[in-house]
């Protein structure tokens, strides 16, 4: 079985559909894009052309034998070493279901990546999303990208006309170096209290190797 890998992309607008048309040629064989908003208080990357609200998630599946070279071609036209054109991190998978032509597909048993970039998912109510941001920017983030979803826990807390409203959530993702991403995490729980129930959550992925961001 040959070890998976999973392409993140985060980029300006209308880049995402160019980028899947590249990726498909250089192998891929499916992908999926989401949108989202983009935000860094940081001037010196608002002056790099970093200010840019809107963005594309585009997120991809492929063996990690073509993931690398496809993630080298989408760096190579996209243009990901000049500042402000986007990132684009590999991350292993462990299993794949529901494709056909990736059904072999598995990461190797107990292989441990090392990893120099780490992945922050932090989930919470959108009230709460800009104290988490101005809250990590303070700890040393970069830049954060906000995609929209709604909860789906046990307990809806809030009904209009008795018609039960899900809480609406915001998924904030931050691409950090692994000894930068610490305390980025510690000031988000002692700031949120986000180890209480309810508050939300936050978990962090290794990425394997990452294009477009300067260190």
């Amino acid at each position: 079985m040959s070890q998976m890998q999973r392409l993140l992309l985060i980029a300006n607008t209308s880049t995402a559909s160019k980028a899947y048309s590249l990726a498909k040629e250089a192998g891929a064989t499916g992908g999926t894009i989401l949108y989202g908003e983009g935000t860094s208080q940081n001037q010196l990357l608002k002056l790099l052309g970093f200010d840019d609200v809107r963005k594309e998630i585009l997120l991809i599946l492929a063996p990690q034998k073509k993931a690398a070279s496809i993630a080298e071609e989408l760096a190579d036209k996209l243009e990901l070493s000049k500042p402000g054109q986007g990132i684009l991190a590999l991350q292993s998978v462990i299993n794949c279901y529901g494709m056909k032509e990736l059904s072999d597909c598995k990461s190797c048993e107990g292989e441990k990546v090392q990893s120099k970039y780490i992945l922050i998912n932090v989930i919470v109510d959108q009230e709460l999303s800009r104290e988490v941001i101005d809250t990590a920017t303070l700890a040393g983030a970069r830049g954060a990208t906000i995609m929209q979803g709604r909860g789906a826990g046990t307990q809806i807390t809030q009904s209009i006309f008795n018609i039960p409203i899900m809480p609406e959530k915001d998924i904030i993702l931050m691409l950090m170096t692994e000894e930068g991403s610490q305390p980025i995490i510690d000031a988000i729980l002692n700031k949120i209290g986000i180890d209480k129930p309810g508050k939300g959550i936050i978990f962090t992925q290794p990425v394997d190797s990452v294009y477009g961001m300067s260190e």
